[in-house]
């Protein structure tokens, strides 16, 4: 099971939020299946929206070496931006 990030890497309201929340394991996505979703030529691209956009979504755990954000959290954000 994925774990949550801890409290110091977000806001109390976001880490709370994170920990409450139920997904489905099947609908975790990491920055290339975003990109490759939203047809982005690279990963490195959703992590320069993720600092361009505060209105990105936040991932729902922070890995060593990866962030993992809940599919349907970003397909909702990049329908509202035009990007899906």
């Amino acid at each position: 099971m994925i774990q949550p990030a801890s409290p110091g890497t977000y806001s109390r309201r976001q880490y709370v939020a994170c920990v409450a929340r139920l997904v489905d394991p099947n609908l975790l996505v990491g920055a290339s299946e975003i990109a490759e979703r939203l047809s982005v030529a690279r990963a490195q691209t959703i992590h320069v929206w993720r600092a361009r956009y505060p209105d990105f979504p936040e991932p729902v755990a922070v890995l060593r070496q990866a962030m993992v954000w809940y599919w349907p959290d970003v397909a909702d954000w990049a329908e509202a931006t035009g990007r899906l």
